[in-house]
């Protein structure tokens, strides 16, 4: 260093951290997701769709998970959320009432338990007054939505099954908001669709959301357990109890114990309603299903073709267009298939040298912008089939001389369909 000049200054510290390498983890806590406010900034009015979750606690058979055509339900919890009002960590209870419905055939569970713990409890001396009280329950709060984290095995599922293989009664119909004619149903078998995607609990007039399977298309997890969605989602340590133990502390005499597996539903019944809530499943289903211009449920079970043929009514409609409804015998008589994409793949097999696989950058819409191929660009075909220009199911009707007047301005498909060029020619592009 010249003479006459200072040495730089070094902060304290500064020579401890690395000029090339950063930190290796930035949360130290290992959340996956940050957790975030809501983000509507304007206040909008509310949604006015109550939800209401539930969980079952059953004793079972040694380390056996619980069985519906074996083991009787023991205490069902619920907690309803009107629509008016969101869960905010202030104030956990605002607008949520909570209640445990037992069986208690021999001695009182209220007796051992604190009253200040729910706001209802009741007790019923068989598991068939049981299922009548939720009945009651549910028809009471009259909610919109019905959910649990896993609705088949540990939630509404559970009690369905039970009813139906104990007693042969259709607690879907009585869930129901249209008794006469319901076509409430559950079951793997009536609708495997539903049963691998949603949920197969259909009960007319109420929604059921599972939340695991909603949490899957939502966050990038590794497991989908409860315990870790509300680790990364709402920033908590919760306990997971094996049945086991649930069921010794449920049985045993001593409170402690009851009150250990009360508070463990307690809290998952209302962990259900916050993870919807920190998400805003809801609030996003509703907004999405008011754009698109469908019911609240079909975002969940419909694909992607049932929201786009939506979408396509609105902008059809303000131009007094109709869309057209083929019937099965129209959709047959449409020709055949010309072509079919090729897709290349490497063989299934182990390569002891890296593997290269090359692939184009969004081709098919690269084409249509190429050679503007489209449903308002389109001329009909070359060549007429049987005497008709046949596109799809119905026949195409071109005015007469419009070939001739645009026959410098066309491109023609391989599959023989005449297309009308942009305002740049292909070559340009």
């Amino acid at each position: 260093m010249p003479k006459g000049r200072k040495k730089p200054s070094q902060k304290p510290g500064s020579s401890a951290l690395s000029q090339i390498e950063g930190p290796t983890q930035k949360d130290r806590h290992g959340f996956k997701y940050s957790q975030k406010k809501p983000t509507r900034n304007v206040r909008q009015e509310a949604q006015y769709m109550s939800v209401m979750s539930l969980e079952v606690h059953v004793n079972t058979r040694g380390t056996l998970v619980p069985n519906p055509e074996e083991d009787e339900i023991s205490c069902i919890f619920w907690c309803v959320q009107d629509g008016e009002t969101e869960i905010n960590d202030d104030d956990d209870s605002a607008g949520i009432t909570a209640g445990i419905i037992a069986l208690s055939e021999n001695e009182s569970l209220a007796a051992r338990i604190s009253p200040t713990m729910v706001s209802e409890f009741e007790e019923e001396q068989t598991e068939l007054d049981l299922l009548t009280r939720l009945v009651d329950v549910v028809r009471q709060r009259d909610p919109d939505i019905l959910t649990g984290y896993e609705v088949h095995n540990s939630s509404w599922g559970y009690l369905i099954e039970r009813a139906r293989y104990k007693y042969d009664y259709d607690l879907c119909d009585e869930l129901s908001r249209v008794k006469t004619n319901s076509h409430g149903r559950i079951g793997k078998g009536n609708d495997r669709w539903g049963f691998n995607h949603t949920s197969s609990i259909r009960i007319t007039g109420r929604h059921m959301i599972n939340i695991w399977r909603a949490m899957r298309g939502e966050l990038n997890l590794l497991q989908y357990t409860m315990e870790n969605v509300v680790f990364h989602l709402l920033h908590q340590r919760i306990p997971h109890y094996p049945f086991q133990d649930l069921t010794k502390w449920f049985t045993s005499k001593r409170p402690r114990d009851i009150a250990k597996v009360i508070n463990y539903f307690l809290s998952r019944i209302q962990l259900d309603l916050k993870i919807i809530e920190s998400n805003e499943l809801i609030s996003r289903t509703s907004e999405q299903a008011r754009i698109l211009g469908i019911d609240f449920f079909s975002v969940f079970s419909r694909g992607s073709q049932f929201k786009v043929e939506s979408l396509m009514f609105r902008i059809a409609k303000p131009e007094n267009f109709i869309l057209i409804s083929p019937g099965k015998k129209q959709v047959g008589q449409q020709n055949a298939l010309e072509c079919l994409p090729l897709v290349m793949e490497p063989q299934s097999d182990f390569y002891t040298s890296p593997l290269l696989v090359l692939d184009f950058q969004s081709l098919y819409p690269s084409i249509m912008i190429a050679y503007n191929y489209c449903y308002s660009t389109c001329l009909g075909r070359v060549v007429s089939w049987r005497g008709q220009n046949k596109l799809g199911f119905i026949d195409f009707r071109r005015p007469a001389g419009l070939l001739e007047l645009f026959k410098d301005q066309i491109n023609i498909a391989p599959n023989g369909i005449i297309y009308g060029q942009g305002r740049r020619s292909a070559s340009h592009y």
